[in-house]
């Protein structure tokens, strides 16, 4: 009997993959946000920015003795917000640096 399970379940892993990279294809801008922080409300062109507005609340954050859950993600097009890759996160913080 053919296992039709696996086939299915990666089939359906498969058309989330496609739909989450066309909707990554889409990021224009960046912000960023934390599950306790919330958005920042600021839209960056550029992840650098982004990250350069990170390093800020965070800063901020210690200065009070607090931390920031906040981190940098992409903005689709539709408005959702998308975790970026580890390249994307390496280029942010490389960008933040200069």
């Amino acid at each position: 009997m053919k296992n039709t399970w696996n086939s299915d379940k990666v089939e359906v892993i498969e058309q989330r993959n496609a739909e989450y990279k066309a909707a990554y294809e889409t990021v224009k801008t960046y912000t960023c946000s934390g599950d306790v922080r919330g958005e920042c409300g600021v839209k960056h062109r550029t992840v650098g920015a982004a990250a350069r507005h990170l390093s800020k609340d965070q800063r901020d954050c210690r200065s009070i003795g607090g931390y920031s859950d906040r981190r940098v993600v992409g903005i689709a097009a539709d408005g959702e917000l998308l975790n970026l890759s580890q390249d994307d996160q390496h280029d942010a913080w490389s960008a933040e640096a200069e």
